[in-house]
């Protein structure tokens, strides 16, 4: 029994567009993996039928060795899988605290709460009772990250991570975001200069409109863990 995710042979649709064509794929604890595709291709649709916003068609989705097809959004959530849409979906009427707080309420144990969040994104402490959708590009996704990890996940999905971030701040800390998530604390390091080359996601796959197993699958090589003298620059405004 994998401890891990597995997806066997996904197929979902919106009305009669068939989305997704029989995705397949497995990760393992620590594992980074990453997914690209053309517009169109399903990345956003393999992630929302991941977590029951979707209802797949047929094939399955397994999490720790028990079967997540057809379960809804708040039992993928309960059992530790959050997700970070794509265009955020913050709550316009809500603080970003008050946001932030939407994200604990399945009360899974965990090293995130208020007090380590505003230790990653010290700027949301300062903006706290400010509507959510009144902030930045940048902030917004700041709390769309902070209220998926209030739920204290043992997955994350991140749809366009670095949506509304600068794409000097993508290419330097990018690499090194999940092993600060994984840690379940802010990076450490105050130093302002750019951190030595670190390794990429442990597997990738593109999507196509086509069948796709990938290419790794079944049994995906485990994650390089990052290297101890990578310094990890601050998450900022």
């Amino acid at each position: 029994m994998s401890d891990g995710l597995t997806v066997d042979g996904l197929v979902s649709y919106y009305g009669d567009f068939q989305a997704l064509h029989g995705i397949s794929l497995r990760l393992e604890p620590g594992q980074v993996f990453a997914r690209i595709g053309a517009n169109g291709a399903g990345k956003s649709t393999l992630l929302k039928s991941i977590c029951g916003l979707v209802t797949a068609h047929s094939g399955s989705v397994t999490w720790r060795g028990k079967t997540m097809t057809g379960l809804p959004a708040s039992a993928t959530v309960a059992q530790g899988i959050a997700l970070v849409p794509e265009g955020r979906r913050l709550f316009k009427f809500l603080s970003v605290e008050e946001n932030l707080i939407l994200g604990g309420q399945v009360n899974r144990p965990g090293p995130w709460s208020l007090r380590t969040l505003y230790d990653l994104f010290p700027i949301l402490h300062e903006k706290r009772h400010q509507p959510a959708t009144s902030l930045s590009g940048r902030q917004q996704q700041m709390v769309a990250i902070g209220r998926a990890l209030m739920s204290n996940p043992d997955l994350i999905l991140l749809d366009e991570l670095s949506l509304a971030l600068p794409r000097s701040s993508s290419r330097t800390s990018m690499p090194n975001r999940p092993a600060s998530l994984a840690r379940g604390r802010a990076p450490s390091s105050s130093n302002k200069t750019s951190p030595a080359p670190s390794p990429p996601p442990s597997n990738s796959c593109a999507l196509s409109k086509a069948a796709y197993r990938c290419p790794a699958s079944p049994q995906i090589t485990a994650a390089t863990p990052f290297p101890p003298h990578i310094s990890e620059p601050e998450w900022t405004s």
